[in-house]
């Protein structure tokens, strides 16, 4: 086990992290009991000093430094990053190591990272810099996904009890952080509660819009017709609609999928194309949809077994593409780049009325995914929300469970047909 510090270890540690910005090497303690260290002059030279006493080492860092010996020159230098392992240490004896350790992983994580905010001088923080983290943080960037305003909340109050802390040591009077407030963030935590307490149309079963065997059938004819059309310039598009009756993805999802996310224990879904709030033409004010690289729930991926019916499918893609030439790695490509949403739009609305349904959004197929599975298979409905990566606030929040693994393909097919749609698609055809 660690020894314990004692208190004169841990105001070493903390005249140690206020000259962090100038001063790099560690302050010992010989055998005889004084305190050591060596300071960088002026003219560059490395310079041994010894004190018996650590304010006496102090004072001595400060005259070096700053050319006196009180400490309001040191004050000018200290940032978060100094003061967090002095405010850490005085966490540490009043909290449970679990604590710590999600301090510690928000720490680096969501605050460390933001150099600007962890590394400009207290003194010389402002309302734009917390601002800008903080955005940054709510929002997410492309390699990161924003979080939620609770979490956010969380983190916040790390910089908010380090600023105090530099308010107890008269480096400043105000605590900036405390004084930045973020714009939409009551409409933001509106918007989280409403999600938690309401069934949205993603995943309200009992009044959503599904699609009956027979329409299935009739998508699935119409589909095969408007492939052969010649004035049907993507015909893959209508395969991908198939292809999403056996897989239940978001159409975001569908949209940036990769032959190699394909795998031998099923489909790999690792990213999906959407658009946020901040990312619109400035000239046009339309929408900009770009790639992320986790999911709507903000997990990097998740699994879902392929059925025998979807792996014919991505066959038939696999054989089209290589008789047309086609070396795009998005699966439902006719060219070199994605399908993108406007197109799959048109599409959806010549396919129902080619079926001689009423027009119907591109989600109709994940609904009746997610239902079939509800109605008609064995699974529990963690399962269920594993697969359709729901998040625990919307199908979770009604009941407990555990996840037993990935099913088996079969018990997915069987309950997405109940032994009929194939049968009624070759009666139709």
């Amino acid at each position: 086990m660690k020894a314990k510090k004692t208190e004169d270890e841990k105001r070493r540690d903390e005249i140690q992290a206020l000259f962090s910005k100038v001063h790099t090497a560690p302050i010992t303690q010989g055998p005889d009991g004084r305190w050591r260290t060596k300071v960088t002059t002026p003219d560059g030279k490395k310079k041994p000093i010894s004190k018996t006493y650590l304010d006496d080492m102090e004072r001595a860092l400060n005259l070096n430094y700053f050319g006196i010996e009180t400490a309001e020159k040191v004050k000018e230098t200290v940032t978060i990053r100094s003061l967090y392992p002095i405010w850490l240490a005085e966490k540490k004896m009043l909290q449970e190591a679990s604590t710590i350790t999600s301090i510690e992983s928000k720490w680096r994580n969501d605050i460390e990272p933001c150099e600007q905010l962890v590394d400009t001088p207290i003194k010389l923080l402002n309302v734009d810099i917390v601002k800008t983290w903080a955005l940054r943080l709510l929002n997410g960037t492309d390699d990161k996904p924003g979080c939620k305003v609770g979490h956010f909340y969380n983190v916040k109050a790390i910089v908010n009890e380090i600023l105090d802390k530099a308010i107890e040591r008269d480096i400043v009077q105000h605590n900036v952080s405390r004084n930045t407030k973020i714009e939409g963030m009551q409409a933001r935590k509106a918007k989280e509660k409403a999600a938690r307490s309401e069934n949205d149309d993603d995943e309200d079963l009992e009044t959503i819009i599904t699609l009956t065997d027979e329409e299935l059938a009739k998508i699935e004819v119409a589909a095969r017709e408007l492939m052969k059309d010649e004035q049907t310039d993507r015909p893959l598009t209508y395969l991908m609609f198939l292809f999403a009756r056996e897989v239940g993805l978001r159409i975001g999802e569908l949209l940036e999928l990769q032959h190699k996310d394909v795998m031998d224990d099923g489909l790999h879904v690792r990213r999906f194309y959407a658009y946020t709030e901040d990312s619109t033409n400035p000239e046009t004010g339309e929408r900009i949809y770009k790639i992320k690289k986790w999911l709507k729930n903000y997990k990097i991926s998740r699994v879902i077994p392929l059925t025998d019916e979807a792996r014919s499918i991505l066959e038939e893609v696999k054989r089209f593409k290589d008789e047309a030439g086609i070396t795009s790695e998005h699966i439902f490509s006719a060219d070199e780049h994605p399908v993108d949403y406007g197109h799959a739009n048109r599409c959806m609305k010549k396919l129902c009325r080619r079926a001689g349904l009423p027009d119907h959004r591109m989600y109709v197929f994940r609904k009746t995914w997610i239902t079939a599975l509800v109605d008609h298979s064995d699974l529990t409905l963690a399962q269920i929300a594993n697969l359709a990566g729901n998040t625990p606030a919307v199908i979770m929040k009604s009941y407990y469970g555990r996840r037993d693994g990935l099913p088996d393909a079969k018990t997915i097919s069987a309950a997405l047909r109940n032994g009929s749609v194939t049968k009624n698609a070759q009666i139709i055809a």
